[in-house]
């Protein structure tokens, strides 16, 4: 059977609780093989779902097919129109299904004929150990093979393993194994046992020895296992015992007798294996104590405390003593062809606790993949085997093996099961090495997840803040409440309403100090930010000689008056009692002509009641320096005099009757002078 005729499955993962229906197409071509094709096509469809040809001349052909149950028409096509029957050489197709049960046989000698077929669910047989304490135990097996392998014997007998690699021509070799002390047979294959698909294959026989035991060795040619002698390749034979101990090895491959097929008939005496004291130990892996090496139970006292074990995470722990594995999660198996023509009757299985699956790969795919929810403490079992498949020519099944892979990682990314050239490198020319049997091999892990250990996220926790962080669980002190405009210096930091405790990048106007009230004397256009500087417009006298000179106007008028008049008249002189009485202008002859009286007292009287006179101080001999200043502020003032000094924003800052007072940081203030109700201001500047 050549490559290139192969029929490979399309890719169909099977749950394995459901049996699967089968059929197995046999065909023997005619002289004109060439000529000959077929396909399959589901009643009412004319969509092929199988095919086959051309072939060879004269050759036989078989392939075995997973189909659902249902009605079908095989459709065979000859392309010169004689058919395959009768003229040139007698061809034939044989349908049978899995079970071995012929669904139809048939020739013909036209150019096509259709037959149809109904398939049936068949469960095939499945040969494999069944033993479940053995170590290549075939959960899918439904017939025990007899390969169950043998780990322990009885006290007083040795474990013995022997290896048989056939040559190539392995349908001439047999061979039997003899128990010395019972007399009865431990393995025998007869010669014809061994097929021609058992070309170069290895097989190990694992008995329990209690004296000896003869083998007799079989080749039907002659030659032995000697195959080199013949153009193809030797095998040979090795048995071992206990310790891995070499008692025997196979020489002369070329064996004969006088009857051309016996080389050894004898006895092999092998020593009881040594056996070793008990390992007395907790035998629970729940518990502190357990012994991996215990080989009989001991006392279990401490139960394991589940947890975090990393100190450098979030939720370490202390008192843990394992770590606490994510469990279940998701792991990825893959499989590959690096040819892209499939795998035939290839599979793999996998297999958890009562969990099973299995899966194959069609033809034009390199790889194909699926996601499985597996639980991290429980032991994972990965099958590579063949279902029902035909006898393949070495060459065609050193293919199949030597391109098929399997990988299995899990959600972080880490690899827990690499077998088989890996075909995603240089066309299956990968690192990876073939799987160590082409018919079955079995690999077992632990689908690891990754600990339940949290790492520290550091952050914002106070959900009533503006920069609250839901994934921090690791506060840094970054909260923060009032985000806005932080800096003095700009307008955005006066006309927000609160105090910000984070920048958000706000400031955009710089601030400029000064009296914003357009009404005032010292108003100033360019002013953003009013610091209480305004002073309001008094109009008056300004003229010190005049008589009428008003000390608090800082806007002249033109009524100043030079004359007093009415110095000879009642209650002279009116103006001069600590400057609280004004001269009567003459203007007024009531108070000139009458004596003073209440009426002129409401009129004239600048001090009023209960205000205390300020006889000859004057505002303009109080004053601030330097302006600006790095720190220092003096004043000159009259002993007495109140200094209280406020911030830009209004705020009372200092009260003092010192003649020094100190600026607390950078930006203008205001400084107010009192003495007795004589007050001056000015707005100070610390740079």
């Amino acid at each position: 059977m050549m490559r290139s005729t192969l029929f490979l499955l399309a890719m169909i993962p099977t749950l394995l609780f459901a049996q699967p229906s089968w059929v197995r197409v046999e065909f023997q071509s005619d002289t004109y093989g060439g000529e000959s094709t077929w396909n399959i096509y589901p009643v009412g469809s004319d969509e092929s779902v199988a095919s086959g040809g051309p072939y060879a001349d004269s050759t036989y052909f078989q392939q075995t097919i997973p189909l659902p149950s249902g009605e079908y028409n095989m459709v065979v096509n000859d392309a010169f129109g004689d058919g395959i029957c009768c003229q040139f050489g007698e061809g034939w197709f044989k349908l049978n299904n899995g079970c071995d049960l012929d669904i139809a046989v048939f020739d013909f000698n036209t150019e096509q004929i259709t037959v149809p077929f109904i398939l049936d669910p068949c469960e095939l047989p499945m040969p494999g150990c069944m033993d479940e304490s053995s170590n290549n135990y075939n959960p899918w097996a439904t017939v025990d093979n007899g390969t169950c392998n043998v780990s322990e014997c009885p006290e007083g007998q040795a474990f013995v393993s022997m290896e048989l690699t056939l040559d190539n021509w392995p349908n001439e070799t047999g061979f039997t194994l003899v128990d010395l002390a019972a007399g009865q047979f431990y393995e025998q294959v007869l010669p014809g046992g061994f097929n021609f698909g058992d070309q170069l294959a290895t097989y190990t026989y694992d008995f329990c020895v209690a004296l000896g035991f003869e083998l007799i060795l079989t080749d039907t040619y002659g030659d032995g296992l000697n195959g080199s002698a013949s153009g193809g390749q030797d095998g040979g034979v090795v048995i071992t015992a206990c310790d891995e101990e070499v008692v025997w090895e196979l020489e002369d491959l070329a064996y004969s007798d006088n009857d051309g097929n016996v080389h050894y008939s004898g006895a092999v005496f092998v020593e009881p294996c040594e056996i070793e004291e008990p390992v007395v130990g907790c035998m629970d892996d729940d518990y502190v104590d357990y012994n991996p090496e215990a080989t009989e139970a001991g006392d279990c006292l401490t139960l394991h405390t589940w947890g975090c074990m990393d100190p450098e995470s979030f939720n370490y722990d202390s008192t843990a003593t394992i770590s606490d594995l994510n469990s279940p999660c998701v792991t990825t198996i893959r499989i590959g062809d690096a040819a892209g023509d499939g795998w035939g009757n290839s599979h793999i299985g996998v297999k958890q606790g009562d969990l099973q699956w299995i899966f194959t790969m069609g033809p034009g795919d390199f790889s194909q993949s699926w996601d499985l929810v597996l639980d991290s403490d429980e032991k994972v079992d990965v099958y590579y085997f063949e279902v029902g498949g035909p006898q393949q020519p070495p060459q065609e099944t050193e293919f199949q093996t030597l391109h098929n892979s399997v990988l299995v990682t899990n959600e972080l990314g880490d690899t827990l099961l690499a077998e088989g050239l890996n075909p995603f490198f240089d066309n299956g020319q990968g690192s990876l090495q073939p799987f160590k049997n082409p018919e079955w091999n079995v690999y077992s892990f632990m689908p690891y997840c990754g600990t339940s250990c949290i790492p520290f996220m550091e952050g914002c926790t106070d959900v009533t803040a503006q920069n609250y962080d839901p994934e921090a669980n690791t506060e840094d002190g970054s909260c923060y409440y009032n985000a806005g405009c932080t800096q003095a210096g700009y307008l955005e930091y006066y006309t927000q309403g609160y105090e910000a405790d984070y920048d958000d990048g706000s400031c955009i106007t710089l601030a400029v100090f000064g009296c914003t009230d357009s009404e005032a004397l010292n108003y100033d256009p360019e002013a953003n930010v009013d610091i209480d500087s305004c002073i309001d417009v008094v109009e008056g006298c300004m003229d010190i000689d005049a008589y009428n000179y008003n000390e608090d106007a800082n806007t002249p008028t033109d009524d100043c008056v030079y004359d007093a008049g009415c110095i000879t008249g009642p209650g002279e002189p009116y103006w001069a009692n600590d400057y609280c009485y004004s001269w009567v202008i003459e203007v007024d002859p009531y108070c000139c002509e009458t004596a003073w009286d209440e009426v002129c007292a409401e009129m004239y009287d600048y001090c009023g009641e209960g205000v205390t006179s300020v006889g000859t101080v004057e505002r303009s001999s109080i004053q601030f320096y330097p302006n600006p200043t790095s720190s220092l502020v003096n004043i000159q003032a009259p002993v007495g005099t109140i200094v209280t000094v406020f911030d830009a924003r209004g705020r009372e800052v200092e009260t003092t009757t010192d003649r020094t007072v100190e600026l607390p940081s950078l930006g203008p203030y205001v400084i107010m002078a009192n003495y007795k109700g004589r007050i001056k201001r000015e707005t100070i500047v610390r740079q």
